[in-house]
C-alpha cells in the first residue's frame, strides 16, 4: 500500500487525518509540522504521497508545499483545508499540489485522490519517458448499464447513440456487448445480423484487427450510425473473452468521436470490462424498490472498484406510469442526486415492438426530447430539459372553461 507523509501543525487536525489513512488501509510513512522539519523527514522516508494542510497563516503552508515539490519532484502533494476558496485553491496548485481536499478528509475521498495523483504521476513520467507518444487518441466511450433487466437500458443505448450522431454531427458506434442474448439489432430493426459481424466473431479475431479493419466489421444504420450487434442467429453459446471485448472497444473508439457500449444486465466480467473502458457509465435505474435495491447494489460495487463518483451518472428511466417511490426519496436512498430522469411515454414501448427507436419514429416526444437532453449533456454540449408546453384556457363569454389552446 502507498505510504504517506501527513504534513499539518495542528495535531488534532493530524489526528483525524491519520484516522482515515488508516481507514483507507494506506501506511503511515511519517508525520509533522511545516517547514524544515517536514523537509527533512520528506527526503528521509521516501513517501509516495505527502499530504500538507493550508490553514492560516496561508504562506507558511504554501512555502512548504513548494519546498516539498522541489525537494521531491516525483512526489505527489495533496492540500487539505478547512478553506476552499477559489484563490486558495490556485494558489495551492501553482506551488505544487497535485489536489485539494476540503476538510474534514473522510476514507472514501482521500483514497481516491492519493490512487487519482499516483496514477496522474505514473502518466506524466511515461510522457516525460517519451512512452505515450504511439498511444492513440480515443473517442468518448460511454457505458449504459443496469444490475436488473427491464429497465429500459438497451432502449437508451439504442436511442442515445442515435441523437448523439443527430445533435453533434460527429461520429457515432453502438457496441452490443452481449455476445448471445442482445437485444440491439432488434430495437434497430437489424434483421439477420450474420455471425461474421456480430461482437462474437469480432471479439474472438481481436488480436488480428487494427483499427482500420475493424471498420469492416461495423454495420452501418439509417440512422450514421455505425453498430456491431449481436447475432441475431445463433444456433449455440459462443464464449467470448473479457479482454478481447475491451480491445475491440478501445479500437472502435480509435475511429469514433462517441462509442455507447450496451452492456449485459448484471455485473458479470464482460459489464466489468465495458465499465473500466468507460469515460461515462450511466446506471439506469426505475423507480421501484427491486431495483433501486440493485442500483444501490451497483454503486457500492463500482465504488468499491475505485470508480470516481463524477464517472457514474444514475438515469431514472419511468418505465411505466404509476410511480411508487418520490425523486427525493430516490436521492435520498442512492446517497446522490439523479444525472437524468426519463419521464414515461406510451410511444417508448410501441416504437420498440416495430424496431424503430423513439429518436427517429417520434423525435417530438416526451421521451425522445428528454434523451435529446441527456445527449447534449453527456456530449459536454450543455443542459437542455424538455420544458412543458404553455396550456392556456379558453373561455366562454361567461369565464367558463371551454377547452385549452
Amino acid at each position: 500500500m502507498p505510504a504517506v507523509l501527513v504534513v499539518d501543525p495542528d495535531p488534532n487536525s493530524r489526528a483525524d487525518v491519520k484516522k482515515a489513512l488508516n481507514k483507507a488501509h494506506f501506511t503511515l510513512a511519517g508525520e509533522s509540522g511545516l517547514g524544515i522539519d517536514a523537509i527533512t523527514l520528506a527526503r528521509s522516508v521516501a513517501p509516495d504521497v505527502i499530504l500538507v494542510s493550508i490553514e492560516e497563516p496561508v504562506v507558511p503552508c504554501l512555502q512548504t508545499i513548494e519546498f516539498l515539490a522541489n525537494a521531491l519532484p516525483e512526489t505527489p502533494v495533496i492540500a487539505y483545508s478547512s478553506r476552499s476558496t477559489i484563490d486558495i485553491v490556485r494558489k495551492a496548485m501553482k506551488v505544487g499540489a497535485r489536489d485539494y481536499l476540503p476538510k474534514p478528509v473522510g476514507n472514501v475521498e482521500l483514497s481516491r485522490s492519493i490512487y487519482a495523483v499516483l496514477e496522474a504521476e505514473e502518466k506524466r513520467r511515461m510522457r516525460h519517458a517519451r512512452q505515450t507518444e504511439n498511444i492513440p487518441a480515443e473517442g468518448t466511450i460511454i457505458a449504459v448499464a443496469s444490475l436488473k433487466g427491464g429497465v429500459g437500458k438497451s432502449t437508451l443505448a439504442v436511442n442515445l447513440a442515435i441523437t448523439l450522431r443527430r445533435e453533434t454531427g460527429q461520429s457515432v458506434a453502438l457496441v452490443d456487448t452481449e455476445p448471445n442474448y442482445g437485444d440491439v439489432a432488434i430495437l434497430l430493426n437489424m434483421d439477420n445480423v450474420p455471425l461474421a459481424q456480430s461482437i462474437t466473431h469480432v471479439a474472438r479475431r481481436a488480436e488480428q484487427l487494427d483499427r482500420n479493419t475493424m471498420l469492416d466489421y461495423l454495420l452501418p444504420h439509417s440512422s450514421g450510425v455505425l453498430v456491431l450487434p449481436t447475432a441475431t442467429q445463433l444456433e449455440v453459446w459462443q464464449q467470448v473473452q473479457p479482454s478481447d471485448v475491451e480491445k475491440v472497444v478501445h479500437l472502435i473508439a480509435q475511429t469514433q468521436d462517441f462509442v455507447v457500449l450496451d452492456t449485459p444486465a448484471g455485473l458479470n466480467e464482460i459489464t466489468a470490462t465495458a465499465l473500466e473502458a468507460a469515460a461515462i457509465v450511466l446506471l439506469v435505474t426505475t423507480p421501484d424498490i427491486a431495483s433501486l435495491k440493485n442500483a444501490v447494489l451497483a454503486l457500492n460495487m463500482l465504488r468499491s472498484w475505485g470508480f470516481d463518483d463524477d464517472r457514474i451518472k444514475v438515469v431514472l428511466n419511468h418505465t411505466s406510469a404509476h410511480v411508487s417511490v418520490r425523486e427525493d426519496d430516490i436521492k435520498s436512498l442512492l446517497e446522490r442526486d439523479v444525472f437524468w430522469s426519463i419521464p414515461f411515454d406510451p410511444v417508448a414501448p410501441t416504437c420498440a415492438q416495430t424496431g424503430q427507436p423513439v429518436a427517429v419514429a417520434q423525435p417530438e416526444s416526451k421521451i425522445a426530447q428528454s434523451i435529446k437532453g441527456l445527449a447534449l449533456a453527456v456530449s459536454g454540449m450543455g443542459v437542455q430539459r424538455p420544458t412543458a408546453k404553455l396550456r392556456i384556457p379558453i373561455l366562454s363569454s361567461d369565464n367558463r372553461r371551454r377547452g385549452w389552446l
